[in-house]
């Protein structure tokens, strides 16, 4: 069947996804990725993505190895009766509907859809967990810096937070966690990581903690930042084993830092970026993060945007068990020798 072949496991392929090795010693692992901004509006026109245009470049993406293809967008599009209009014309019936569309053509090139939205319904959660591995929740964005303290802020907190409380409570896997604003005290962070921590002892599910930031901003040497560290220190300590706690890696970021830090997965790395029409390619060098981490001792795989944890416990949808199904097998089988061994 064709579709498999695009989709299911391909056996002594070296750009698939490793999560057999995940936890293994001396290992940094990413999870590499497409960036789809869906929606801007400039000037006062709407610019929506054509759900088809996507397809060329997710097959461009799968033939190098990536997996994991990010969708976002930062406000609600359906708010403008221009592309209501549009998505009319496109035959959806809301705007719900246009995301499962997107992320299905990515899909069936091979690709995994992640989500990173300003908002949804409980109705959009249920329905889009069907093709969405993973919904990225965070408390901040960079986006955030210019109206940090304002009411507009406030606003945008309490209906993040209302949106991680309902992907949570429906079971779906959630990333969360925060873009470092050094406007922001640290008593902020420690609130939220608390509030986060309530969450996850009543529902579960948090896939994985992001703390990210603009190297730029933290002069270059960024692990070195104070409020970096102990904002990470504070989640470290807070959170439970089960929850992975990422830094995305960039150029500027000192591996050597990390492994002091104990931080070992450099989370989602965006090789290329796709705003409308337009497909870039954000110059992400392999080679350059395998001769630093091989620096180090270390060597670097490549992992999935859901957590092996996740795929070992079928924490998926069966539309996405057509990639994560035979992983699983696999995973099984090998515990189940791991066991025999233990007790030979």
């Amino acid at each position: 069947m064709i579709l498999s072949e695009g989709l299911g496991l391909r056996y002594g392929d070296e750009n698939e996804a490793d999560i057999f090795n995940e936890d293994a010693d001396n290992v940094f692992r990413f999870s590499p990725a497409l960036k789809i901004k869906l929606f801007e509006r400039l000037h006062q026109q709407d610019k929506l993505v054509v759900p088809y245009s996507i397809i060329k470049v997710c097959k461009k993406c799968r033939s190098l190895g990536i997996r994991e293809f990010q969708l976002t967008f930062h406000e609600r599009a359906d708010r403008y009766s221009s592309v209501n209009s549009l998505l009319d014309l496109w035959g959806f019936d809301s705007f719900g509907d246009y995301l499962y569309s997107v992320a299905e053509l990515g899909f069936l090139e091979g690709l995994i859809p992640s989500l990173q939205a300003s908002f949804l319904t409980p109705h959009e959660f249920k329905h889009l967990s069907e093709i969405i591995s993973v919904f990225k929740i965070n408390y901040t964005f960079d986006s955030d810096a210019s109206f940090l303290g304002t009411s507009q802020f406030e606003k945008e907190l309490t209906m993040r937070q209302k949106n991680l409380e309902w992907a949570l409570k429906l079971g779906l896997c959630v990333s969360t966690g925060f873009y470092l604003h050094k406007k922001l005290p640290l008593s902020f962070y420690k609130k939220k990581i608390d509030s986060l921590c309530d969450l996850f002892e009543t529902y579960g599910f948090i896939n994985e903690f992001v703390l990210s930031f603009d190297s730029n901003d933290y002069n270059k040497r960024a692990t070195l930042n104070s409020l970096f560290q102990d904002v990470l220190a504070y989640a470290k300590d807070s959170f439970p084993s089960d929850v992975g706690i990422t830094v995305p890696y960039n150029k500027d970021v000192n591996l050597d830092d990390m492994k002091r830090l104990g931080v070992f997965d450099l989370g989602t790395i965006f090789c290329h970026e796709m705003i409308f029409s337009d497909v870039k390619d954000l110059g992400f060098d392999l080679s350059l993060l395998n001769d630093q981490a091989e620096n180090l001792g270390f060597t670097t795989i490549k992992r999935f945007s859901l957590r092996k944890e996740f795929i070992r416990e079928e924490r998926y949808s069966k539309k996405l068990g057509q990639i994560f199904d035979a992983y699983r097998y696999r995973l099984k089988k090998e515990r189940e020798r791991f066991s025999k061994n233990k007790h030979k």
